[in-house]
């Protein structure tokens, strides 16, 4: 019999040019009781910022006509984005890059290879982070107490 678990479903956008990982990313952050916009460059990224709040982005670091950086920089002046928690995703293992990211305005780095629940585990602190720094946020309603079935 499934178990019913209560817990917070997100809205997070994944931004990834390689075709295969944003399927996988996709479908296990979906799996997890999460609503997912996938794009696969960072021109997409900001263009659904624009349209749509979200409640977490990932942005890949290297994409093809905009990149992970730039992408962040262009959402932090959005205002779905100001306070949004934003990972950079990267292949690259400079520690170096940690800082920058956070200095640029990312919330964290994120280095691949990473499993999908641990992804999930540091977006939905990152999320945590946020709501316990402003307590009289509004949440929006998609994210309360949602309740999804884990198998046995």
């Amino acid at each position: 019999m499934a178990e019913a678990v209560l817990s917070t479903s997100m809205h997070i956008l994944f931004a990834d040019d390689v075709s295969d990982t944003r399927h996988l990313y996709g479908l296990a952050l979906h799996m997890a009781g999460h609503t997912v916009r996938i794009v696969s460059n960072g021109i997409e990224a900001v263009a659904a910022v624009n349209k749509e709040a979200f409640d977490a982005i990932v942005l890949d670091v290297q994409m093809p006509n905009m990149n992970g950086w730039e992408a962040l920089h262009r959402i932090r002046t959005l205002p779905n984005g100001v306070d949004v928690p934003i990972a950079l995703f990267s292949a690259s293992m400079e520690s170096s890059e940690v800082e920058s990211a956070r200095e640029r305005g990312a919330d964290t780095l994120i280095f691949k290879p990473v499993m999908p629940d641990v992804m999930l585990m540091v977006l939905q602190e990152l999320v945590d982070q946020k709501q316990r720094a402003n307590p009289d946020a509004t949440i929006p309603p998609r994210r309360k107490n949602a309740v999804h079935r884990r198998a046995p």
